[in-house]
């Protein structure tokens, strides 16, 4: 059997390195177990829960403001360092005393920690670090604000102008503390970059909250939908468009541009017009004048009604027309009786013979140029009743309004509505 050379051994340095490592721990379980047993140990980062369950802070109601996920204590501990060194932040759990919270507020609250786990470790409690934790409660409530445009540095083209800014969305739920939503005074989306308008477009913007002075409002505990916000900017073209109306029930051989008048503040009106609607709109049409209501220095009022999303610039919204058609301008009036011989019936339906039961046509009123007026009578007057404008006939005697017309196209004509009785028989 060879032996062991224990001097050669000893002189090699790898046999020396493993033979040194083995006494080492061996010395420091020899000490720990019994040299010096006893020694303080920290257990760092326990999680510092905040239950209000049952407590007076949920009876009023308040709730914990804030990212509580950071709230972590280091616990040191002093024991027997071979048991101590197997603790860790599992085993415990840290909690705040809460029993004085009974109100909104920011509180100072102490921390404890107890041990949860079924470990026979045996230790004494040295220190929690830190003792207390600085926590905020109040009351968190949810309010929808409508949402505002803030915008600046926003030029149109040469002719163009811009109206109200609208955001999309149009209004925005908020929630969290009282104290803060309490202090919002508005919410508003806002968009401060330089642009030359040329169309009406969308931009983006950043949504902030105000103050009743303007200031802004730390937004640190508010919850709410961090959506893409939008500022539709309106772009309008300025346009001075001529004011018009139509005459109906107009007789046959009126010129209705010999006809003069005046429109009253103004017969034109400045105008914004929706870019994409420009190019078609070349006028603002007040409505109609029946021409049988055109009596001897006749005004009219009309509404200025324009078209949706039109803006009326000039903040006209009422005009008069005035026409030239008084005595002083020439005009008279007269009124005359219409013989049988002059009414006429035409477009008599189908299978139908019509005959006119009424003798005359009594007090029409005829207005026009005095010299037309004063060589007017009843034979160059003619009564028309046109069957085809009625919605029904029917067998029997039936009243039908008839349009009044002057021969050879003068420049007079009737006031009002006129009727005749006519008898319908089938063939």
């Amino acid at each position: 059997m060879k032996k062991i050379d224990f001097k050669a051994l000893f002189s090699d340095d790898l046999f020396l390195k493993i033979i040194s490592i083995i006494i080492a721990v061996i010395a420091w379980i020899f000490v720990i177990y019994t040299v010096d047993p006893m020694k303080n140990y920290t257990i760092e980062d326990i999680p510092v829960e905040i239950n209000l369950s049952g407590t007076s802070a949920e009876s009023s109601g308040l709730s914990v403001i804030g990212d509580t996920s950071d709230f972590k204590v280091d616990y040191t501990v002093h024991g027997k360092s071979y048991e101590i060194n197997k603790l860790n932040a599992s085993d415990f759990k840290a909690t705040c005393e809460i029993t004085d919270v009974t109100s909104p507020g920011t509180y100072t609250l102490k921390v404890t920690v107890k041990k949860i786990s079924p470990t026979s470790v045996q230790y004494e409690e040295v220190n929690t670090s830190p003792k207390t934790m600085t926590v905020t409660f109040d009351r968190v409530v949810s309010k929808v604000f409508p949402l505002e445009a803030s915008v600046t540095n926003k030029e149109p083209e040469e002719g163009y102008m811009i109206d109200q800014y609208s955001v999309i969305p149009k209004e925005l739920s908020v929630k969290g503390p009282d104290s803060i939503i309490s202090t919002i005074s508005k919410v508003v989306v806002e968009n401060n970059e330089q642009m030359t308008l040329k169309t009406s477009t969308a931009i983006d913007g950043k949504i902030k909250f105000l103050d009743q002075n303007g200031q802004s409002v730390d937004t640190t505990n508010l919850v709410y939908k961090d959506t893409d916000f939008k500022i539709s900017i309106p772009l309008y073209k300025k346009m001075t468009l001529p004011l018009t109306f139509d005459f109906i029930n107009v007789p046959n051989g009126i010129d209705t541009s010999k006809i003069k008048y005046t429109i009253e503040p103004t017969d034109k009106i400045n105008v914004a017009v929706p870019v994409d609607a420009a190019a078609s709109t070349t006028e603002i049409s007040l409505g109609s004048v029946d021409f049988r209501t055109l009596s001897l220095g006749k005004t009219q009022t009309f509404d200025v009604s324009l078209l949706a999303g039109y803006i009326n610039i000039d903040e006209i919204h009422q005009v008069k027309v005035k026409f030239q058609n008084s005595e002083a301008d020439g005009y008279k009036q007269s009124y005359l009786t219409i013989p049988s011989s002059n009414i006429i019936v035409k477009n008599v339906p189908a299978g139908y013979e019509v005959s006119v039961v009424s003798d005359i046509i009594a007090d029409v009123q005829m207005v026009g140029k005095s010299d037309v007026i004063d060589n007017l009578d009843a034979s160059s007057v003619v009564a028309t009743a046109d069957l085809s404008t009625l919605a029904t006939i029917a067998e029997g005697e039936q009243r039908v309004p008839v349009s009044i017309t002057v021969e050879d196209k003068q420049q007079a004509w009737a006031l009002g509505q006129k009727y005749i009785l006519i008898s319908v028989t089938k063939k």
